[in-house]
């Protein structure tokens, strides 16, 4: 007697459509895959400088909390990267908070007081070799390490949080911007009067 072989069922459910399920089950799994892959490729591209150019400023402006002497121009460093980061976060993921009047206000303000202190700033030029010495100004300093700080923190909450839940980044981008708005003006201010400011002879000092 010959066995007869079982009627290959023709349900969605039969071998008969499994080909085309695994396809639709490896397209989505393809497709889900692909937008993490992007989604933590955009992460790294804008908050990993952010994080770097913070990092900068705080290395940078460690030899003018210290008092000692430094090229003029390094004066600049720790506002320009602070300023770098501080716009990356502003334009990311949508450049049209660049028109934000409110984010352009707080900017100013922080800027005018950072102003202030480089322009008051006790500092010495010598204007034959370039350098200057800032009489050990802390402040800077601390500005730098909490800008670091907030960087950080930011990153960690955009990379820990879903992307449809970002409440928080009003408050992380103020917390961040105001020292980065502070640096840029202190830096700025503190270059162009020390470009101005009498001789000094700090050769030998």
């Amino acid at each position: 007697t010959i066995a007869c072989r079982p009627a290959r069922d023709s349900t969605p459910e039969s071998g008969q459509n499994r080909p085309n399920a695994g396809r639709t089950v490896r397209s989505a799994f393809g497709s889900s895959y692909g937008r993490d892959k992007q989604m933590i490729g955009n992460f790294y591209f804008t908050h990993v400088p952010i994080v770097l150019c913070a990092l900068g400023a705080a290395v940078c402006i460690t030899p003018e909390s210290r008092g000692k002497k430094m090229p003029t121009w390094q004066i600049l460093l720790p506002g320009l990267l602070a300023g770098c980061g501080a716009l990356i976060l502003i334009v990311y993921p949508e450049i049209s908070q660049l028109f934000r009047a409110d984010l352009w206000t707080v900017v100013a303000l922080s800027a005018l007081a950072g102003a202030a202190r480089g322009w008051f700033m006790r500092k010495e030029a010598d204007h034959t070799f370039g350098v200057v010495r800032v009489s050990r100004a802390r402040d800077g300093r601390w500005a730098a390490y909490f800008l670091v700080l907030m960087a950080i923190l930011e990153s960690v909450a955009e990379l820990a949080t879903p992307p449809d839940d970002h409440t928080f980044l009003p408050t992380m981008e103020f917390f961040t911007i105001v020292p980065a708005g502070y640096l840029l003006g202190r830096a700025v201010l503190g270059w162009f009067h020390a470009r101005q400011s009498s001789h000094v002879d700090l050769h030998d000092a």
